[in-house]
């Protein structure tokens, strides 16, 4: 994935592109404020909101990931393509939107390397959380893997 940032008459754009298959649903997330970096300006993006039936119409629940202070991860597929992710819900309750957008903005900065989890162009918002997609990772992650000391 590429994340490119450009500056139009004051708004930052980030756009993420896929570089191998359409995961789902593309949002654009713009910027109202010019500061001195994008991540700063993100606090004044404004994302998607879709319903819990707009979501179940796009992704058919695979089952939990895990769960945590401020969210869970579900995996989910495509319903059109098939394709496997990870949605991440972050709970508004605990989450301003400035921090939820500052996580994706570095998740998808970072997404370059291959030894990390990459973002993916799926950004929406629910009654209750703020969402983003991320590649799935069937290995788990480093806990799994590495035995506690």
């Amino acid at each position: 994935m590429e994340v490119v940032w450009r500056r139009l008459a004051k708004d930052y754009t980030v756009h993420a592109r896929i570089q191998s298959a359409q995961v789902g649903v593309s949002v654009v997330a713009r910027g109202t404020n010019a500061g001195t970096a994008p991540v700063e300006d993100m606090q004044a993006l404004s994302i998607t909101t879709l319903s819990a039936s707009e979501v179940e119409q796009q992704y058919e629940l695979i089952g939990p990931l895990g769960k945590g202070t401020y969210g869970r991860v579900d995996l989910v597929a495509h319903r059109t393509q098939g394709t496997k992710l990870a949605l991440k819900y972050v709970s508004k309750n605990k989450t301003k939107l400035r921090s939820f957008l500052r996580e994706y903005s570095l998740t998808a900065a970072l997404g370059c390397s291959p030894f990390i989890i990459k973002a993916l162009d799926v950004l929406f918002e629910t009654e209750e959380s703020y969402v983003f997609g991320q590649e799935y990772a069937p290995a788990g992650d480093l806990f799994d893997i590495i035995p506690p000391q």
